[in-house]
């Protein structure tokens, strides 16, 4: 069974939502800025009543300063960045884009300095190409005005991504050394990570609510 994104539908998730109390909506994908109604779409969910409305996003669209000034004004509350490492190079053997990651920091550069309401964080996918670039990646995040740092273990879910998941000691070593060595003020949390990994740095992994309605 396919996925059904017609607007209908995204409003019936979004009612629903309302009926359960739901107070925030999180649009990921694919690519939710693929879509010529996301502004519609933010605005009218704020008009329902949902304070907070945060995309996930490549961020090659939002690098149009323009295009980030419209979300912003139609009520988006939060940016989170798919950036995969701290250099165009890292990032970009994993976006296959050349360009991608000046495109993504221009974008993000200018939604810190000119929309604060709206909260930027940065997630990546911690790979066999980035898991030894952690450190300074979180010192690019910190550097750009971002508290917010999401390290996400590559689930390995198809042949490709199998092949890019790095050796279990090195995601447990590169997770903590990012920890401890985090610049002040930036928060990083690790997801999809065995707790048996952590220990004694569980506090930065998630619990993750999945009772919210879907588009099915």
């Amino acid at each position: 069974q396919g996925f059904d994104f017609s607007l209908e539908r995204i409003w019936e998730v979004l009612v629903e939502g309302r009926g359960h109390g739901y107070e925030e909506v999180y649009i990921s994908g694919g690519e939710p800025t693929l879509s010529d109604d996301l502004a519609h779409i933010i605005r009218r969910a704020r008009g329902m009543g949902y304070r907070r409305i945060k995309i996930m996003t490549n961020g090659l669209r939002l690098s149009a300063p323009s295009y980030g000034d419209a979300l912003a004004a139609a009520g988006l509350t939060g940016v989170a960045y798919s950036l995969h490492g701290p250099t165009a190079q890292v990032h970009e053997a994993h976006t296959a884009r050349p360009g991608s990651f000046e495109r993504l920091l221009r974008g993000l550069r200018h939604l810190v300095a000119n929309h604060k309401s709206v909260e930027v964080e940065v997630n990546s996918v911690v790979t066999l190409h980035n898991v030894d670039h952690l450190v300074p990646l979180a010192e690019l995040v910190s550097s750009l005005g971002v508290g917010e740092l999401h390290l996400q273990h590559v689930v390995p879910s198809s042949p490709g991504a199998r092949a890019m998941v790095p050796a279990p000691e090195a995601v447990r070593a590169g997770l903590r050394r990012v920890i401890d060595t985090a610049p002040p003020g930036l928060h990083v949390s690790c997801a999809f990570v065995p707790y048996c990994w952590m220990e004694q740095y569980q506090q930065h992994v998630p619990r993750f609510d999945f009772t919210a309605p879907f588009l099915s």
